[in-house]
């Protein structure tokens, strides 16, 4: 059984925003484009959060170990604390004869008395350039990518509407049915999912000529969606259902968008905070005029030095960071006359600047 909290790195307990942020920062360390990525383990971390970010399989998952079908006639037994010592001369034997104690033990907790699995399509992962002014104003953007998407002829189904179906003869219409296991702790009755109708209970007809008979097709997919507030580069966002689509009209997975933020001409990011250079003229400095200021917002303001202030002190213009709770700093560079006149050499001179 995977533990999906030390997966994420989180106690069993945690919150839904702890499990979140876990999650968050678990993905951006081990995204395959990242110096430290690990394809598998990027898999693995977000099959853990799809299970723990749903109230309803994370109950399951917490119950039974795993957050698909149920322990059903078995209770809430939990094998894991099942005493194994009394076995342990006769591993070798139990290994070789009948397998693993662990595939045992998943073969009868895994469909015992459980509703057929729900088909699910893959997970989709996206990545997206996006601008510091997408990201303030939270635009709504569209994503284009290739992905299988729900047959438009069949509307999912696999089969032609105007054909119909029959009950499948197999399970007699229930999607599933009952096997008997033979292991070291005896014969298990179980129920596993139909193989012949693939747990729908029917048999179409006539499959659909578009997607012969799988419900999707392959197609570019457009989603619009909307930036959240101050997401920054490397944040990974999920859209639940937005993946690919799943066969016989299934569950479909989820989009992932991996943000990247483009490079800004003006403006560099820190935190939620932006921080800009401004250049002045010397006169601009010393007389301390107004100089005027476009901000991300594209608002129009007016700042200046104060007389003594250093060319290192940041000027702040509140509520025109990345978000509106943050601030632009402005740091000012003087510009010096390439070629100083007579009468500005002498004013220098004689000043105390």
């Amino acid at each position: 059984m995977k533990d999906y909290y030390s997966v994420l790195g989180v106690e069993k307990g945690a919150s839904d925003d702890e499990i979140k942020k876990a999650y968050r920062k678990k993905a951006h360390e081990y995204h395959p484009d990242k110096p430290t990525g690990n394809a598998e383990k990027f898999k693995e971390i977000n099959e853990a959060y799809q299970v723990l970010s749903d109230k309803q399989k994370r109950a399951q998952y917490d119950r039974f170990g795993t957050a698909d079908g149920n322990a059903g006639g078995f209770g809430g037994f939990d094998p894991s604390s099942f005493d194994f010592s009394n076995f342990g001369g006769f591993q070798g034997g139990f290994q070789g004869g009948f397998g693993d104690l662990g595939d045992i033990f998943e073969t009868v907790f895994s469909a015992a008395g459980g509703a057929p699995r729900e088909e699910r399509g893959n997970d989709v992962e996206v990545s997206v350039t996006v601008q510091l002014e997408d990201v303030r104003e939270e635009r709504k953007i569209p994503i284009s990518f290739r992905t299988k998407v729900k047959c438009p002829e069949c509307s999912g189904s696999g089969y032609n509407k105007e054909k119909g179906v029959k009950k499948c003869a197999v399970c007699n219409g229930d999607g599933r049915v009952k096997e008997v296991k033979r292991t070291i702790l005896g014969a298990f009755q179980t129920v596993v999912t139909c193989k012949t109708c693939n747990g729908r209970g029917e048999i179409p007809n006539e499959n659909c000529k578009k997607c012969s008979g799988e419900g999707r097709i392959m197609s570019e997919k457009t989603v619009e969606i909307k930036l959240p507030k101050g997401v920054n580069d490397g944040n990974v966002i999920r859209f639940a259902g937005e993946g690919e689509a799943a066969r016989h009209g299934g569950r479909p997975g989820d989009l992932y968008i991996r943000i990247k933020m483009a490079p800004h001409k003006v403006f560099t990011r820190r935190g939620d905070d932006l921080v800009m250079s401004k250049e002045i003229s010397l006169k601009d400095f010393v007389l301390g005029n107004k100089i005027d200021i476009k901000t991300i917002s594209g608002k129009t303001v007016s700042v200046a030095v104060e007389p003594g202030d250093s060319l290192r002190k940041e000027v702040k213009v509140k509520g025109e960071g990345v978000v509106p709770s943050a601030d632009l700093f402005i740091l000012f560079d003087i510009k010096s006359p390439k070629k100083p006149d007579k009468q500005l050499k002498e004013l220098l001179e004689r000043s105390e600047i």
